[in-house]
């Protein structure tokens, strides 16, 4: 989208001061400090104790990688 093209939708949206003005410098940090979102976030899988894959048990193995699917055609 050009630049003028995205001022032009900005503008069109009903928002005003401080949101107006980090949406129209694309500036996400403001936006988000604006709206209270947060500074930070972290994601984490909490799986359970299972030991490691051996490197003969892989699962990326049982994948044909996309060389050999060509040749099989």
């Amino acid at each position: 989208m050009h630049e003028s093209e995205y001022c032009d939708a900005v503008r069109t949206l009903d928002v005003q001061g401080a949101e107006l003005v980090a949406l129209l410098n694309r500036d996400h940090a403001a936006l988000a400090q604006v709206l209270g979102g947060r500074s930070s976030m972290f994601f984490g899988i909490m799986a359970p104790n299972e030991e490691p894959l051996d490197d003969e048990e892989s699962p990326a193995e049982d994948v044909p990688d996309e060389a050999s699917l060509c040749l099989a055609a």
